[in-house]
């Protein structure tokens, strides 16, 4: 994705949120008509008090990785126990 389409969706989500809080005042509603979870509206919600507009851009849904589940090479996602013979 580009940086203007990471903004659309970004200016969407701020769209939305906008209106809740200034048209209908209610959270369900808003979400009904817009066809998303209340959980998702109000992560972008807390994320858009703590950091702004940056915070309702797309983020990346990849989980940190561990010290723990990190191969012999440095680099998560090996040694999973998915070797042949093993």
């Amino acid at each position: 994705m580009t940086d203007r389409e990471l903004d659309k969706n970004a200016a969407r989500r701020l769209a939305i949120i906008r209106h809740a809080r200034e048209v209908t005042g209610n959270v369900a509603l808003t979400c009904r008509y817009y066809g998303i979870g209340r959980t998702v509206f109000y992560r972008w919600l807390r994320r858009y008090e703590a950091e702004g507009l940056a915070g309702l851009r797309d983020r990346s849904k990849l989980q940190p990785c561990s010290v723990t589940r990190r191969g012999p090479a440095g680099r998560c996602g090996t040694g999973r126990g998915l070797e042949p013979g093993g």
